[in-house]
């Protein structure tokens, strides 16, 4: 098969879809189309991963004690960190509406057009979440990007 130079996106079936939501379920303990820091707890499944929610804006409705960070300094690093890891594909799960698994290159990593997003990889050891608050959570091996360096 001859590459075209065009970034891969393809629009997920309904059972790779199920497959994609049993997975947030499953592993990140995601029920509902909002996660935390939306919610007034994590689920057991989280308590063994890292998770870290910033605020990308200081006027956001979000609980008290989230740091505010630079939107576009913390998706420059969450690209680094998934290069670095050699991820190439990622799935992109949208609240409503069609979902995909698209190239790392078309990957969002932000609330659009109206709809919380998950994105993660086959491996599911990292997470990123965007919300309508202005909220990013990254949980698994990711949340380093943004957690305090441990004392030591």
């Amino acid at each position: 098969m001859v590459a075209s130079g065009n970034p891969y996106r393809r629009t997920l079936s309904q059972e790779e879809l199920a497959f994609a939501q049993k997975t947030l379920t499953e592993r990140w303990g995601i029920t509902t189309h909002y996660w935390y820091p939306l919610t007034e707890s994590t689920h057991p499944l989280t308590a063994k991963f890292p998770l870290v929610a910033v605020s990308l804006d200081k006027r956001a409705y979000l609980p008290a004690g989230l740091e505010v960070h630079d939107e576009k300094a913390l998706y420059r690093k969450i690209r680094s960190f998934l290069d670095r890891r050699g991820v190439k594909r990622v799935f992109e799960i949208w609240e409503h509406g069609e979902s995909y698994s698209l190239d790392l290159s078309l990957a969002a990593f932000r609330y659009g057009p109206g709809l919380e997003g998950y994105w993660f990889d086959e491996a599911s050891d990292w997470l990123v979440y965007c919300s309508h608050e202005s909220s990013v959570t990254l949980a698994g091996a990711i949340a380093e990007i943004v957690a305090p360096p441990k004392p030591g």
